[in-house]
């Protein structure tokens, strides 16, 4: 069994292998015109090691490619392998991208309390008249993490708007009851950092950036693909035999709609012809109607009868 330390140490060297092929290819990925770039529309994994196996077939036909084809685009073919790497990179700075960024839950977890300490202290001097309820009205109440940063922002100012105002019952300054200035500091860290936080996640452009890139990667890649597959369809053409083709990118998809278009189908209906097949009987073939000869005589026309059916001629 393998250490965790190789497969991260595997993991690695892909990523170094894929990001170095991203940035190698980078200019000609930069250089398509926005109305060139097609969508990823496909599983993008699946279709990398698609991409990947089928190059070591196209290195194996290299020389049949030359001997039988007059114009080859090899140099197309021969960065598939490059494409295919650099649409693995692609791919993950876009999950990074799409993926919510959210803070940490056990600054979350001290967010909580640090709030609800705050508010039981203001509400202690509230009941002895010492500060006025109005000043946190303000509070929004619930789950949200954005509330709870406002709230945590309101609490700190109100705390230290009395820390330096307040004046208590007896009218001397309030002592006692208030948060320290260290509980005042982190709960301003903490809206900080959970709002950014938020804000990160919602970065529609930088989605839409990593999107791009990603799609302008799989362009490239369905070109030298494609070059591939005309290639090997050309040369192996009439090889019934150990015809090397190259199999689809959208193999997996179409599958899966084939299969839930047989599920949607469900079982044909049984009729006559069916019900027959399933029986083993032979249906007969139904002659000529006996109106369509009464109407014929009716005309003056020669009634001719047929034994072969309506389908077929006399």
């Amino acid at each position: 069994m393998g250490s965790a330390s190789g497969v991260n140490g595997a993991e690695s060297n892909r990523e170094t292998l894929a990001e170095a092929a991203f940035l190698r290819r980078l200019p000609e990925f930069m250089a398509l015109a926005a109305d060139e770039v097609v969508v990823a529309n496909l599983d993008v994994t699946t279709a990398i090691g698609i991409a990947l196996g089928a190059k070591v077939k196209l290195d194996a036909a290299r020389d049949e490619f030359i001997e039988h084809l007059r114009h080859p685009e090899l140099t197309l073919i021969d960065a598939l392998e490059d494409h295919a790497w650099a649409l693995h990179h692609a791919q993950g700075r876009y999950q990074i991208a799409v993926t919510p960024v959210y803070c940490p839950a056990a600054k979350l977890e001290v967010a909580r309390l640090l709030r609800q300490t705050l508010l039981r202290s203001l509400q202690a001097l509230e009941a002895r008249g010492a500060v006025n309820p109005a000043r946190w009205k303000a509070l929004r109440p619930g789950r949200s993490r954005v509330n709870l940063a406002m709230d945590l922002n309101i609490l700190a100012q109100v705390h230290m708007h009395y820390a330096e105002h307040g004046r208590d019952t007896d009218g001397t300054p309030i002592e006692q009851g208030l948060a320290a200035s260290t509980e005042l500091a982190l709960a301003l860290d903490l809206s900080k950092l959970i709002l950014a936080a938020f804000g990160r996640r919602n970065s529609k452009p930088e989605i839409a950036a990593a999107e791009d890139m990603r799609n302008r990667v799989f362009t490239k890649l369905l070109r030298s693909y494609d070059e591939g597959c005309r290639c090997m369809t050309y040369v192996y053409w009439h090889h019934d035999e150990g015809n090397p083709a190259l199999p689809s990118l959208w193999h997996q998809r179409r599958r899966k709609r084939a299969r839930s278009a047989e599920k949607a189908a469900g079982d044909p209906p049984v009729t006559e012809a069916s019900s027959a097949a399933l029986s083993g009987a032979v249906p007969s073939t139904p002659g000529p109607r006996a109106h369509d000869g009464a109407a014929a005589a009716a005309s003056g026309s020669e009634v001719v009868e047929s034994t072969n059916g309506p389908f077929l001629d006399s």
